[in-house]
């Protein structure tokens, strides 16, 4: 499993760099995005975390976004 992650995180890295941008579900994302996702049938998830955790994300970035539980 590790391995497979290693290889998805590599080849990802790789590919946002040769073509600019990333689509997920579609093989042509739109020239104004650095990532894409398309789906019909499915939605976004943003990671989920406590209130506690939030706070203690350090030097959060700008625009940072995630599910408050």
């Amino acid at each position: 499993m590790a391995m497979k992650s290693l290889f998805l995180a590599g080849f990802f890295m790789f590919s946002g760099q040769i073509f600019g941008q990333l689509g997920i579900g579609t093989t042509s994302p739109n020239n104004a995005a650095e990532l894409d996702v398309s789906s019909t049938n499915k939605g976004l998830l943003f990671p989920r975390m406590t209130n506690a955790q939030m706070l203690n994300i350090t030097s959060p970035a700008t625009g940072l976004q995630l599910f408050n539980t």
